[in-house]
């Protein structure tokens, strides 16, 4: 069977070709957004033109928003004159091009345009002009205003709808009571970040009135300057209140942010001017939610951009500032190379401020941020977060100078305070971490071992090679003394060791008493005047006292293990009793309570 060649001459359609877009577009773009995705994007067109202050006042018949920022510019108008989106203008027959927004937080066109939640028409007024947008005709207009009192800036003007379509239903009283309820929930997330320091202070109060519910919102907030230890390193202290109401609500964060220089395969990347910095780098900022002056660990930690984007989350109480790519309702990140990199920066500069200004900003609650809590999405920043914890140095010990801090591995959780110094300071985590269960449990996880009686009893009996030893390490501290012999001449060292070791005899294991009794560490075999003389008749391993000075017995204290030792001679009455009463050790505390 032959197979033709596939041949159509269509008509001549010049005489009908016309330009015909479906409303369900929109409205689908607009059904997917609620009244606090309203006010975010109110707020980004203010905070990009300027604006301090921005009011929304709900009326009987109509929404009004008043922003102080600029006057509308000759692209902003000329962004206006299509109904959504940048880029070509079909229809036109002109080859008109409407430009993208240039540094701004909102750019694509697409944010005013959510107003249509509230109504069918936007008017949009500024020095003198005004603009229409028609949800139902997809039209746009603009005139000169009758109306404009030389204000500055810019208002909108929206009346409400009053018929519902298949998507968007009609703004009624109960429609804008539930509308107050999302922007309340909305203004602490989308409005944080806006307060800046400096010659711009960014947007520092929003106020939502209502005349029909007889209800305000007003957020206001402040932002001051503080200093940083890590230099380089700037520090941002914001305040905030939202009252509704008679009911106020405060919020403060710190933040911490410094430049990055752009890879070069970045460089041609556009980003907001918020996070732009002189020479071609940029801004890349982490923060933490402060209650009573303390980090507030309840506060999970999301992505911003600067706005937050409500589905993306940190996994733990950080929270993360960079100019991200994102999903086309701005709710989160993208898996994309940029964030990726923008990602490991911000891990960077929390791992470098752990060292050189939490810790003794924030002590404790500086490392219980970093534990996990929740879902992380994307997981980047919790999972390169968690490598970095276990690589570096970052962990505070008892040591001073260039000891200060070591990785996890290299240090050691003692079990009990008195397994807690024999081992260098540069092993032990900082006592004021030390204390805290959560913290302690976070450098287990990140590599350090937990330092037992089995630990301790390894350490005594025994020097490198440790093969001998009945006691066996297993998921436990394993360390050795480098000169054994040395190390154990000390008599200070050795009544810590005997105190120890004799603190909970009922811990000891069958192994432990068969090492301890096979190490026998008398004051003679290392040099002092005499030696201890054994106090009980403990077969398993022999506790006596320490000599004094010049031969003579020391007073009664902690006992130190000698070795095996002898059944006590049978004397009489009154004289060994009551010198067992005056130097009673644990071993014997041990057997008489058996």
């Amino acid at each position: 069977m032959r197979i033709e060649e596939p041949s159509y001459t269509p008509p001549d359609f010049s005489g009908s070709r016309q330009i015909r877009i479906g409303a369900s577009f929109i409205e689908q773009f607009v059904a997917g957004h609620d009244a606090g995705d309203v006010l975010r994007e109110l707020v980004q067109n203010e905070f990009d033109g300027g604006g301090n202050t921005l009011t929304l006042t709900f009326g009987s018949r109509a929404l009004e928003v008043t922003g102080s920022g600029r006057d509308i510019d000759a692209r902003g108008w000329n962004r206006l004159s299509v109904i959504v989106g940048t880029g070509n203008v079909m229809g036109s027959g002109r080859g008109e091009v409407v430009a993208a927004k240039e540094n701004g937080i909102g750019s694509k066109n697409f944010g005013l345009r959510s107003l249509f939640r509230f109504g069918d028409t936007i008017h949009v007024r500024s020095a003198g002009r005004v603009a229409l947008l028609d949800l139902q005709t997809q039209e746009t207009a603009q005139e000169a205003d009758p109306s404009w009192q030389r204000d500055r800036g810019v208002r909108i003007h929206v009346p409400y709808r009053e018929q519902s379509t298949d998507r968007l239903e009609a703004f009624s009283v109960e429609r804008e009571e539930h509308a107050l309820g999302l922007m309340a929930a909305g203004m602490l997330d989308t409005l944080v970040k806006l307060a800046l320091t400096g010659q711009r202070r960014g947007l520092r109060q929003v106020q939502v009135n209502s005349l029909q519910t007889n209800r305000t919102l007003r957020w206001k907030q402040d932002a001051v300057a503080g200093r940083c230890r890590l230099a380089g390193v700037s520090m941002v202290a914001r305040k905030g209140r939202l009252t509704d109401g008679d009911v106020g609500t405060p919020f403060q964060e710190e933040e911490f942010s410094r430049s990055v220089e752009i890879p070069d395969k970045y460089k041609g990347r556009a980003f907001p001017a918020y996070y732009r910095v002189a020479g071609g780098r940029l801004k890349i900022g982490v923060s933490v939610a402060i209650s009573r002056k303390r980090i507030d660990l309840t506060q999970g930690g999301h992505f911003y951009y600067p706005l937050k984007a409500p589905t993306s989350r940190t996994g733990c109480a950080i929270s993360v500032s960079a100019p991200f790519e994102l999903n086309t309702d701005r709710s989160g990140l993208i898996d994309h190379v940029w964030n990726d990199w923008l990602i490991d920066q911000a891990v960077a500069l929390t791992v470098d401020l752990l060292r050189a200004d939490w810790f003794l900003r924030y002590g404790a609650e500086a490392y219980k941020a970093l534990v996990a809590q929740g879902a992380a999405s994307p997981d980047r920043f919790a999972t390169k977060l968690a490598e970095r914890l276990k690589s570096d140095a970052c962990w505070p010990t008892r040591a001073k100078g260039n000891d200060r801090f070591a990785q996890a591995e290299k240090m050691v959780l003692p079990t009990d305070e008195l397994y807690a110094s024999f081992l260098s300071d540069k092993c032990y985590l900082d006592p004021g971490l030390a204390a805290d269960r959560d913290v302690s449990e976070l450098l287990i996880q990140c590599g350090a071992v937990r330092f037992t009686l089995g630990s301790l009893v390894r350490l005594r009996c025994a020097g490198k090679d440790s093969a001998g030893l009945a006691t066996k390490i297993k998921g436990e501290a394993n360390y050795s003394y480098e000169d054994y012999e040395t190390s154990l001449r000390s008599i200070d060292r050795q009544k810590r060791l005997a105190a120890a070791i004799s603190a909970y005899p009922r811990k000891l294991t069958k192994a432990h008493s068969t090492d301890l009794a096979k190490t026998p560490l008398d004051a003679q075999r290392y040099g002092h005047a005499a030696a201890g003389r054994a106090t009980n008749d403990c077969r398993s391993a022999a506790l006596g006292r320490l000599p004094g000075a010049r031969g003579k017995p020391a007073a009664p204290g902690p006992c130190i293990i000698l070795g095996d030792c002898a059944p006590l001679p049978q004397v009489r009455r009154g004289t060994l009793a009551n010198r067992r009463s005056r130097t009673r050790c644990h071993c014997e505390a041990r057997r008489s309570r058996t």
